[in-house]
């Protein structure tokens, strides 16, 4: 009997032995990765989105092609819906009237890292690196590229470290006379104290020259969101029509397939944006009569890409609810 109990109490001083030792290896290994991960440099991870805690993020966006109708009044764009890619998608297109089309492309490396500070708890995501942040100027009659302005090299000149508050509250402007790229900041986090820190401004690039231009934070977001409200009328009366004329063929909800709004801080223009651009093409002669080369456009660019794209009108003239039902009425009752 009290050899027994000694065999089990040797039994159990090993075994505590053993998942000490285990503890203490794991204790290690965690020490050491968690030192490989403060102290490496992100734009050195090839492979960022293979390592535990790292993750890659951004904005895709990507313009395809562009025309203005023949009296001036109107213009188009086709871009990309399907990036192929883990970034978000901006599947809409920026655009000076008449001038310029603007595409944003955005990639930040990130890392995932616990707070453990008294009172504050939680998985925060704090930025490390700016990977990509360019944008691309086109001509909207030729759809020539006009300029490619390298945002992030434009911080480091002006020692900012920061990016976009919101990946989808970019806007074009006028600003002093100057056609901009405007869009909100805040400080990119590098440590757990900075994740606190809410400072931020907006800035605004000139698309012709690349100057930046640094101003008290606007929440230009919001105040685009408040310039829209008045189209939620329109929506609803979209929304009727295409259930009334529901078909079989529709892939598209009518909030998928149709939105409406104003062009941000451009007065008296509106933008129709339109995801199901086959049958849009293939059925409504008023859009292929205001743009006779927009089907021609089309069918290059999907021979080419064979993605699926997104087709965005803009109107000038500050056009009524009525005559844009009148426009996009066509391919939802046929």
């Amino acid at each position: 009997m009290k050899r027994d109990i000694q065999i089990s109490v040797i039994l159990i001083f090993s075994l505590c032995i053993v998942i000490y030792i285990t503890n203490w290896n794991n204790s290690k290994e965690n020490r050491k990765y968690r030192e490989f991960q403060e102290n490496v440099r992100v734009h050195d991870l090839k492979n960022a989105e293979d390592l535990p805690n790292y993750i890659t993020w951004g904005i895709k966006n990507k313009f395809r092609a562009s025309g203005i109708s023949s009296d001036k009044r109107s213009y188009y764009t086709i871009q990309d819906i399907d990036s192929g890619s883990e970034e978000s998608e901006v599947t809409y297109m920026l655009t000076v009237p008449e001038e310029y089309a603007v595409e944003v492309n955005l990639e930040m490396v990130s890392k995932r890292e616990l707070d453990l500070t008294e009172g504050k708890s939680g998985d925060f995501v704090i930025e490390r690196e700016m990977d990509e942040f360019v944008a691309s100027v086109f001509d909207l009659e030729t759809g020539e590229l006009l300029n490619t302005i390298y945002i992030d090299k434009i911080f480091k000149m002006h020692d900012l470290n920061v990016m976009p508050v919101d990946c989808t509250g970019f806007a074009t402007c006028n600003y002093k006379d100057k056609p901009c790229l405007a869009f909100d900041v805040k400080d990119i986090a590098t440590t757990l104290d900075d994740v606190y820190d809410n400072s931020k401004k907006t800035i605004y690039i000139d698309l012709k020259s690349g100057e930046l231009f640094e101003e008290k934070y606007e929440d230009l977001r919001i105040q685009i969101e408040n310039k829209n409200k008045d189209n939620f009328v329109l929506m609803k009366k979209i929304n009727s029509l295409m259930a009334e004329n529901k078909r079989n063929s529709d892939s598209h909800s009518s909030e998928e397939r149709y939105s409406v709004e104003n062009l941000g801080f451009w007065e008296g223009y509106r933008k129709i944006h339109l995801t199901d651009v086959y049958n849009t093409i293939e059925n409504n002669e008023k859009i292929n009569y205001m743009f006779p080369d927009l089907k021609e456009n089309y069918k290059k660019i999907s021979d080419e890409y064979h993605k699926d794209f997104s087709l965005d009108i803009v109107l000038s003239g500050n056009p009524s609810d009525d005559e844009i039902i009148d426009i996009i009425e066509s391919d939802i009752l046929k």
